[in-house]
């Protein structure tokens, strides 16, 4: 005898828009003093990055929100985040690319590339 498998239902509108507004997470980084909350990108926030941006500054100012989600930062704040050293916000900027689908690999090879003398994510 052959068990059927069960039948998935096909999402909703509503379903689908409750399930984006829960994507968010937090993050204690301590270095900073306290619990940093982010969500993935949109894509209108991914399509509109900045070339002139480093990656690590385009998704903390598109994904790093407040209580009300919020962006906490514009595009006017990118050189002030491209001066804060890796090592206060790096674990952030690993837990950023993996909400935006970024693989370990890809992690890893911008790590590589942050850490190299004169070089940002």
């Amino acid at each position: 005898m052959t068990k059927k498998k069960p039948q998935s239902k096909t999402v909703d509108r509503t379903q689908f828009l409750k399930a984006l507004s829960q994507s968010f997470a937090t993050l204690e980084v301590p270095a900073l003093g306290g619990k940093i909350r982010y969500r993935p990108m949109s894509l209108k926030e991914l399509n509109s990055m900045s070339e002139n941006q480093s990656l690590a500054a385009a998704m903390i100012i598109n994904c790093v929100v407040d209580s009300n989600d919020q962006h906490l930062f514009t595009d006017d704040d990118a050189s002030i985040i491209e001066a804060i050293p890796h090592t206060l916000i790096g674990e952030l900027i690993s837990n950023l690319m993996k909400i935006n689908g970024f693989d370990q690999k890809q992690i890893e090879e911008a790590e590589k590339t942050c850490q190299r003398p004169g070089r940002t994510l």
